[in-house]
C-alpha cells in the first residue's frame, strides 16, 4: 500500500460517519482504517516505517488491518498495533465512538470490563492532544494497558468500587467543600489512567488527601472516609492505610499490603467478569 490509497480510506471513514456509530459492525477494522488514514494524512509518504519482524497474525482480508499487521506505521507504537490487531480479530471488548465520552460514562464501561476508543471527526476539540489521530492513539494505549492480563481483573474490580462509591450516599459528604480542581483530579484517575490497580489506588488516595489538605481538612480522615465509601473490608482498609513505597519501609511489608489490596480488587473483577454478584 502507498499514500495513493488515502482517498479510499477517506471514503470508508466518511461512509462510517454518515451511518453513525450505532451502525458500526466491525469497529476494530474501522479503527485500523482511521489510524492508517491518520498516519498517511499526518506524515504523507513518511508514514511507512519498515516491515514488522515478526509480523502480527492476520486472518482478515482487509487492507488496513493487513498493513498495520505487516509493517510499522508512523506514530503507531507496538502496543497500539497489537491492540488494533486484537480488536479487529474480535479479541478486545472495545467500543468505537465518534465523540469523547463523559468521564463517569467511561468509568462505568471500565467497571464492566470494557473500554471506549474515540475516533473523532475533523474539527472536534481534542483537548490536550494535537489531533484526532493523536487522540485515538492515546485511547488505544490506554486500552491495551487496561486489557493487560496482569492487571485487567484488578482494574475492573477497582473501577467498579470507585463507580459505586461515586454513586453512593457517602460521596457528597466526603467531597463537600473540595475546591474546583478536585473534579478534574478525580476524573483523571477514573477515566484517564490505566495499568496496575495499586498505581490507580495510590493515585486516588493521594489526590483525595491533597484535596482535603487544600481546604484545611484532615487528610487521614478524608482517606479513611474514601475507604469507607469504597466499602473496603477491615483488613483491606488497614493495608490501604499502611501501603507505601517509601525506601525506609520493609519491602516485605510493602509487598504484603499490595497483595492484600490487589487480591481484593482482582477477586471482585473476576466475579464481575464471570457474571456473579
Amino acid at each position: 500500500m502507498n499514500v495513493d490509497a488515502l482517498p479510499g480510506l477517506d471514503a470508508r471513514w466518511r461512509a462510517a460517519l454518515a451511518h453513525g456509530e450505532d451502525a458500526i459492525d466491525q469497529p476494530g477494522v474501522l479503527a485500523c482504517t482511521f489510524v492508517l488514514r491518520g498516519a498517511m494524512r499526518t506524515a504523507d509518504r513518511r508514514w511507512r516505517q519498515g516491515v514488522r519482524n515478526p509480523q502480527l497474525p492476520c486472518q482478515i482480508d482487509d487492507v488496513a488491518v493487513a498493513t498495520l499487521s505487516e509493517r510499522h506505521v508512523y506514530r503507531v507504537e507496538e502496543q497500539v498495533a497489537e491492540c488494533l490487531n486484537a480488536w479487529a480479530h474480535g479479541n478486545r471488548r472495545l467500543h468505537a465512538r465518534f465523540t469523547i465520552p463523559d468521564p463517569l460514562d467511561l468509568l462505568a464501561v471500565q467497571a464492566r470490563g470494557e473500554r471506549i476508543v474515540s475516533l473523532l471527526p475533523e474539527g472536534v476539540s481534542t483537548g490536550h492532544e494535537a489531533s484526532n489521530f493523536e487522540f485515538a492513539l492515546h485511547d488505544l494505549c490506554h486500552a491495551e494497558k487496561f486489557f493487560d492480563p496482569e492487571h485487567f481483573l484488578g482494574q475492573v474490580g477497582l473501577f467498579s468500587l470507585i463507580l459505586a462509591a461515586r454513586q453512593g450516599a457517602d460521596w457528597a459528604p466526603l467531597t463537600q467543600g473540595f475546591d474546583d480542581a478536585w473534579p478534574a483530579e478525580f476524573h483523571h484517575v477514573a477515566a484517564d489512567m490505566n495499568g496496575s490497580p495499586m498505581f490507580l489506588f495510590a493515585a486516588l488516595r493521594r489526590k483525595i488527601m491533597n484535596a482535603a489538605l487544600r481546604i484545611g481538612a484532615d487528610p487521614d480522615a478524608a482517606r479513611d472516609a474514601l475507604f469507607a465509601a469504597l466499602r473496603l473490608p477491615d483488613d483491606v482498609t488497614r493495608s490501604g492505610q499502611l501501603f507505601t513505597v517509601h525506601p525506609n519501609v520493609d519491602p516485605v511489608e510493602t509487598r504484603h499490603h499490595a497483595d492484600v489490596l490487589t487480591g481484593h480488587f482482582a477477586a471482585l473483577g473476576e466475579r464481575i467478569m464471570a457474571g456473579r454478584p
